[in-house]
């Protein structure tokens, strides 16, 4: 194939996926104002301006091996 019928290939493709993702986010947009979907915010807890570490990951060494 030549360069050219290719690249028109691929803009082809990043065309339609541009516009199924439009779509997909003017659903989004509309469920959401019309209280299908609620928004929320989570927030992470914080200790001393760090996130909040789950317990099981709070005693890992600081080094492991490797090369």
């Amino acid at each position: 194939m030549k360069a050219q019928t290719l690249i028109t290939i691929a803009l082809v493709v990043l065309v339609v996926v541009y516009g199924v993702q439009t779509m997909q986010l003017m659903n989004i947009k509309e469920q959401v104002a019309g209280g299908t979907i609620q928004v929320s915010s989570t927030n992470t807890p914080t200790q001393g301006g760090q996130a909040a570490v789950p317990q099981n990951l709070q005693n890992l060494p600081d080094m492991v091996g490797g090369c």
